[in-house]
Protein backbone atom coordinates (compact mmCIF):
# COMPACT_ATOMS: atom_id res chain seq x y z
CA UNK A 1 0.00 0.00 0.00
CA UNK A 2 1.57 3.69 -0.48
CA UNK A 3 0.97 6.13 1.96
CA UNK A 4 -0.52 9.57 0.69
CA UNK A 5 -0.05 12.94 1.49
CA UNK A 6 -3.79 12.75 2.94
CA UNK A 7 -2.82 9.99 5.05
CA UNK A 8 0.46 11.91 6.12
CA UNK A 9 -1.01 14.74 6.95
CA UNK A 10 -3.95 13.41 8.63
CA UNK A 11 -1.65 11.70 11.16
CA UNK A 12 0.25 14.93 11.60
CA UNK A 13 -2.67 16.48 12.29
CA UNK A 14 -4.04 14.28 14.65
CA UNK A 15 0.08 14.23 16.63
CA UNK A 16 -0.37 18.07 17.01
CA UNK A 17 -1.58 20.03 19.42
CA UNK A 18 -4.35 22.16 17.70
CA UNK A 19 -7.00 24.28 19.14
CA UNK A 20 -10.79 24.31 17.35
CA UNK A 21 -9.88 27.77 16.14
CA UNK A 22 -7.23 26.04 13.88
CA UNK A 23 -10.09 24.21 11.93
CA UNK A 24 -9.50 26.48 8.96
CA UNK A 25 -5.63 25.95 8.88
CA UNK A 26 -6.30 21.92 9.31
CA UNK A 27 -8.84 21.62 6.58
CA UNK A 28 -6.08 23.94 4.28
CA UNK A 29 -3.93 21.61 4.71
CA UNK A 30 -5.57 18.66 4.09
CA UNK A 31 -7.37 20.33 0.91
CA UNK A 32 -3.53 21.57 -0.47
CA UNK A 33 -2.69 17.14 0.85
CA UNK A 34 -5.45 16.42 -1.53
CA UNK A 35 -4.85 18.28 -4.34
CA UNK A 36 -0.94 16.54 -4.57
CA UNK A 37 -2.06 13.51 -3.89
CA UNK A 38 -5.24 13.85 -7.00
CA UNK A 39 -1.90 15.47 -9.17
CA UNK A 40 0.21 12.54 -8.21
CA UNK A 41 -2.02 10.07 -9.68
CA UNK A 42 -2.47 11.62 -12.95
CA UNK A 43 0.99 11.81 -13.23
CA UNK A 44 1.64 8.59 -12.55
CA UNK A 45 -0.94 7.58 -15.15
CA UNK A 46 0.75 9.88 -17.58
CA UNK A 47 4.26 9.98 -16.92
CA UNK A 48 3.72 14.03 -16.55
CA UNK A 49 5.94 16.07 -13.94
CA UNK A 50 4.28 16.82 -10.76
CA UNK A 51 3.42 20.45 -10.77
CA UNK A 52 1.06 20.22 -7.92
CA UNK A 53 4.02 19.03 -5.61
CA UNK A 54 5.95 21.75 -6.90
CA UNK A 55 3.42 24.51 -6.24
CA UNK A 56 1.30 23.36 -3.51
CA UNK A 57 4.20 21.26 -1.32
CA UNK A 58 5.82 24.68 -0.03
CA UNK A 59 2.39 26.34 1.17
CA UNK A 60 1.17 22.40 2.78
CA UNK A 61 4.72 23.25 4.52
CA UNK A 62 3.77 26.35 5.63
CA UNK A 63 0.66 25.68 7.01
CA UNK A 64 1.51 22.40 8.53
CA UNK A 65 4.85 24.85 10.41
CA UNK A 66 2.06 26.86 11.26
CA UNK A 67 0.23 24.45 13.32
CA UNK A 68 2.71 22.73 15.40
CA UNK A 69 3.12 19.83 12.87
CA UNK A 70 6.86 19.74 11.85
CA UNK A 71 10.19 20.30 13.44
CA UNK A 72 10.07 23.28 13.42
CA UNK A 73 6.71 24.39 14.22
CA UNK A 74 7.48 22.47 17.24
CA UNK A 75 10.70 23.91 17.93
CA UNK A 76 9.48 27.76 17.74
CA UNK A 77 6.41 26.86 19.87
CA UNK A 78 8.47 25.90 22.60
CA UNK A 79 10.20 29.01 21.97
CA UNK A 80 13.49 27.20 21.10
CA UNK A 81 14.46 28.96 18.10
CA UNK A 82 12.68 30.59 14.79
CA UNK A 83 11.45 33.52 16.56
CA UNK A 84 14.78 35.17 17.51
CA UNK A 85 13.95 38.54 15.18
CA UNK A 86 11.44 39.04 17.91
CA UNK A 87 14.26 40.25 20.48
CA UNK A 88 16.43 43.30 19.74
CA UNK A 89 19.52 42.81 18.23
CA UNK A 90 22.33 44.86 20.34
CA UNK A 91 22.95 47.52 17.68
CA UNK A 92 18.55 47.90 17.63
CA UNK A 93 18.81 48.28 21.50
CA UNK A 94 22.16 50.87 21.40
CA UNK A 95 19.99 52.75 18.90
CA UNK A 96 16.77 52.42 20.90
CA UNK A 97 18.50 54.17 24.01
CA UNK A 98 20.33 56.79 22.10
CA UNK A 99 16.91 57.94 20.49
CA UNK A 100 14.98 57.99 24.14
CA UNK A 101 18.08 60.28 25.36
CA UNK A 102 17.39 62.18 22.55
CA UNK A 103 13.90 62.36 23.15
CA UNK A 104 14.49 63.36 26.65
CA UNK A 105 16.86 65.81 26.02
CA UNK A 106 14.58 67.70 23.12
CA UNK A 107 11.60 67.37 26.13
CA UNK A 108 13.55 68.97 28.78
CA UNK A 109 13.00 72.79 29.63
CA UNK A 110 15.50 75.09 27.89
CA UNK A 111 17.92 77.16 30.87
Amino acid sequence: MTATMVSAVTASLKAAQTQPEDAAARLLAMRYAAVIDAQAEVDEATDGKVDALLEFGPKLLAVLTALGATPAGRKNEKGGGGSVSNLPSPLQALRDAARARTATALDAPAS
